[in-house]
């Protein structure tokens, strides 16, 4: 069976990223002009990238997902590589419900836990967003919140990382009333763990309360692709949990969704 040369695959790679990128333009009548000024790129320069002669940077590829709030996989089939990559990832780092296909090499990029979280953020799966629960609270320690914050901050996301550390706190909350009723030897097993972390994250949202106001005076984060239509955009927020009403994030997700990953990472560790 013959194999796709590389650069033949990155040159098939750009032109369906690039057609997908002119469909979306087009489709919400936006200018070339206009999407290249969001991007910080000449009118020229995203001319060319939409015949397929250039492709865009990391960074511009993370902001044109956001402009257009779609996931990875609107762009290419292909794709489902770097999302069984980002899933090892998290896989790795403490999300032990994800199983690793060890048949993938997990990028450079993804070895670094900071690049971990900002990607699954970015990507705002429910999937992935409930897996980073065990990642964030096996890591509050070590990880630079706030330099992560700032990186997420750039590219627009600025609500989802203190709105994720709460709703982790919250499900630490029910995870611990389920504690209370289990048995003896699961009881003794937790609290201590969760207090050294919890804190962790707690130092981390009072970070925020001096930005809280400004942030809420935002437009609302649509963190699930899925969610297009102001109609359900309206539902979603209505039935939301409190935590995301306040954060101005638009999700199904609620802490409950968070608290059996946490306690299958707390359980095995």
């Amino acid at each position: 069976m013959s194999q796709v040369k590389p650069r033949t695959f990155l040159a098939n790679a750009r032109r369906e990223v690039a057609a997908r990128v002119r469909e979306l333009r087009t489709s919400r009548k936006l200018t070339q002009s206009a999407l290249a000024n969001e991007l910080g790129l000449s009118q020229s320069r995203l001319s060319e990238i939409e015949r397929g002669d250039g492709s865009f940077s990391a960074e511009q590829f993370l902001l044109v997902l956001r402009l257009f709030n779609v996931p990875v996989s609107e762009f290419v089939d292909q794709a489902v590589a770097p999302t069984q990559d980002l899933q090892n990832a998290l896989a790795r780092l403490g999300a032990t419900h994800l199983h690793e296909t060890t048949s993938v090499v997990p990028s450079e990029q993804l070895d670094e836990l900071v690049h971990v979280v900002r990607e699954a953020l970015v990507d705002g799966s429910p999937r992935f967003v409930t897996a980073l629960a065990p990642v964030l609270f096996g890591h509050a320690r070590t990880l630079n919140l706030r330099h992560l914050q700032s990186e997420l901050a750039r590219l627009g996301y600025e609500r989802r990382l203190p709105w994720l550390a709460e709703n982790i706190l919250e499900a630490v909350r029910l995870l611990q009333e389920k504690i209370a009723v289990s048995p003896r030897r699961f009881r003794e097993h937790l609290p201590k763990r969760l207090v050294l972390q919890t804190s962790s994250l707690q130092l981390f949202l009072n970070y925020f309360d001096a930005r809280f106001d400004a942030l809420s005076s935002q437009p609302p984060d649509i963190i699930d692709s899925t969610i297009r239509t102001p109609k359900t955009v309206e539902h979603v927020i209505r039935n939301g949990s409190e935590i995301s009403r306040r954060w101005g994030v638009v999700t199904t997700l609620t802490p409950d969704a968070f608290v059996e990953p946490l306690k299958v990472f707390v359980v095995e560790n």
